[in-house]
């Protein structure tokens, strides 16, 4: 059944995608649309979930424009067929609003995912992990535009959702380890950065690998912050290291 057999190709372009192999997963989604189209139609909610995934890999090659628009385009489609409420258009709308984000158009991203977040929480409920995620984009979203005070609790609030729902080793409980030391770390809170900061450079090595982009960006974050705290020596090693994976 061509679902079937598609939905597994697909969930094998997000393995290499999550691996740090964009390039080989934008090929996979390309292939899922084409395949989902031919047998179902253009306007099948597989269809917009792969047209999503395909703008997602071209983000991480880093073409935001191209990836924009695609975003824009499969967000406004899903929400004309499948409802502004439904989960795989609430799905798309977060996207969109990561990647403009991505953009600089920091103050349109609080705006769309702030939506897609009080959306989230009545149709999955604060527990569910989309929801987290719609917090945790909206958090580091409200720390480029500088308002600290408004992400710290949103950033402590997934941190705690994370470690009850997915557990203390998972990859998304180091990324909202990471960001909520990287805010404390601007405010010069060194002393309560410095255990998250090492607890998620450690899980992220240990469950992705040294040259995984999430474990690389943990490094660098810790190196900088023992530079702040005139760790220099330690540093250096550190930053060398991560320049040379």
């Amino acid at each position: 059944e061509p679902r079937l057999e598609i939905s597994a190709r697909r969930q094998l372009g997000y393995v290499l995608s999550e691996a740090g192999d964009p390039v080989a997963a934008e090929g996979i989604a390309r292939e899922a649309i084409a395949g989902l189209t031919s047998a179902y139609g253009a306007d099948d909610a597989d269809v917009f979930a792969a047209r999503s995934e395909l703008a997602k890999n071209i983000l991480e090659q880093g073409r935001v424009a191209e990836a924009l628009e695609m975003m824009r385009s499969v967000a406004a489609d899903a929400e004309r067929v499948l409802g502004p409420s439904d989960e795989v258009t609430l799905t798309l709308v977060h996207n969109l609003a990561s990647a403009v984000g991505n953009a600089g158009e920091l103050r349109e991203s609080v705006e769309i995912n702030e939506g897609v977040l009080e959306r989230r929480l009545v149709s999955l409920g604060e527990t569910h992990p989309d929801t987290s995620t719609s917090m945790n984009i909206l958090a580091t979203t409200r720390v480029r535009l500088g308002d600290l005070e408004r992400a710290e609790p949103m950033m402590r609030e997934v941190l705690r959702l994370r470690r009850d729902v997915l557990g203390s080793e998972h990859r998304s409980t180091a990324t909202a380890m990471q960001n909520l030391s990287g805010l404390m770390i601007q405010q010069g809170r060194l002393d309560e950065a410095e255990p998250l900061v090492r607890e998620a450079f450690e899980i992220s090595r240990d469950r992705l690998g040294e040259s995984h982009n999430v474990t690389l960006s943990a490094m660098n974050q810790l190196a900088y912050m023992l530079e702040d705290r005139g760790k220099l020596d330690e540093a250096e090693a550190m930053f060398r290291e991560t320049l040379r994976i």
